[in-house]
C-alpha cells in the first residue's frame, strides 16, 4: 500500500499543474529519454515506478510512427528529435489539442463539487475520475471540460487517463458546430450537447477556419510534396498562416483572450 502511494504521488509530480494524466505519462517518457543519453535509465525507472520495457517499446513505436508521417510528407526527417518536428513540442495547450482531435467524442462535463469534481458524459450521465488519475479528489479545475482515454464500469463508471482542456479544442476539432439563440444571449454547441457562450461571429469564423483546415489537409494527402506548415518562413503561404492562427488561438492564456481575438478579427489568415 506505501509502494502504491509513492507511484500515485511520483505520478502526480510529473503531471505538476497540467490537471492531465496523458502529460504525466508525456514527462515521464522524456525523463527516461534523457536518462539514457549518460544516466542511468533502469535506475530511473525503479525509482518512479515505470516499466523499462514498456518505455522501450514506446520508444520504437515513436521512430516507426515518424517514420510514417514522412512517408507521406509530413515531416522532413526520420528523426523523431529533428529540430524542425519538434518546433511545438514544449506546447502543452497544442499537446492537449491534438489529443482531443485524436479521442474526441470522449469528452466529460466537469462541475465544482466541495470534495471532488463532479463529471458527467453525453452517454452515461454522471461518471467519476478513476482513483489512479491525477485529476481524482480535486474539487475544480481551470476548465469545464475533459477528455479522456477509456471508460469501465464496475461499481460506477470510471474515466481512465483524463485531460482537462480549454474551449477552443473542442470547437476547432470536435463535432458539428451549430447555433441557438435567444433574447438574452447567444450559444455556440458541439454536437449540440457541449455549450460555449459566443457570438454568432465568433461561431462562424471557427467553422470558417475548419473548413479550410479540412481543405488544406485534404490538399496535403494529395500532394505530400505540399509545405503545410512554415513557422519559420518570412513569408508563408496561406495553409501556414492558418495553422499559426489556430495554434494561436488554442495556446492564448484564457477564452476570453481568445473570444476577444476572434470577435476583433484579429490574428486572422489570409486566404488566396
Amino acid at each position: 500500500l506505501h509502494k502504491q502511494e509513492q507511484a500515485d504521488e511520483v505520478k502526480k509530480n510529473f503531471s505538476g499543474d497540467s490537471e492531465s494524466d496523458h502529460i504525466a505519462f508525456l514527462r515521464a517518457f522524456r525523463g527516461w529519454e534523457r536518462e539514457k543519453n549518460g544516466g542511468n535509465p533502469r535506475r530511473y525507472c525503479w525509482d518512479n515506478f515505470l516499466a523499462h520495457n514498456t518505455l522501450q517499446m514506446l520508444e520504437n513505436m515513436k521512430k516507426q510512427f515518424t517514420e510514417l508521417l514522412k512517408d507521406i510528407g509530413f515531416v522532413n526527417n526520420s528523426n523523431p528529435k529533428h529540430e524542425l518536428a519538434n518546433i511545438n513540442s514544449e506546447n502543452m495547450k497544442l499537446v492537449k489539442a491534438v489529443l482531443c482531435a485524436g479521442l474526441y467524442p470522449n469528452v466529460a462535463n466537469i462541475t465544482p463539487g466541495k470534495r471532488t469534481a463532479k463529471l458527467y458524459t453525453q452517454q452515461d450521465g454522471k461518471v467519476k475520475f478513476h482513483p489512479k488519475s491525477v485529476n481524482y479528489g480535486v474539487p475544480s479545475f481551470s476548465s469545464k471540460f475533459l477528455i479522456y482515454h477509456t471508460k469501465v464500469k464496475s461499481s460506477s463508471i470510471f474515466l481512465h487517463d483524463t485531460s482537462v482542456i480549454p474551449p477552443f479544442p473542442l470547437l476547432f476539432f470536435g463535432g458539428d458546430i451549430s447555433i441557438q439563440r435567444d433574447d438574452e444571449q447567444e450559444t455556440v454547441a458541439v454536437d449540440k450537447w457541449i455549450m460555449f457562450q459566443a457570438s454568432v461571429r465568433i461561431a462562424e469564423l471557427v467553422k470558417d477556419m475548419r473548413r479550410q483546415l479540412d481543405s488544406v489537409l485534404k490538399q496535403k494527402i494529395a500532394q505530400p510534396n505540399m509545405n503545410l506548415y512554415c513557422p519559420l518562413s518570412d513569408d508563408p503561404p496561406p495553409c501556414s498562416r492558418l495553422i499559426q492562427t489556430i495554434i494561436d488561438l488554442i495556446t492564448s492564456e484564457n477564452y476570453d483572450k481568445q473570444h476577444e481575438r476572434l470577435a476583433q478579427g484579429k490574428h486572422l489568415y489570409y486566404r488566396k
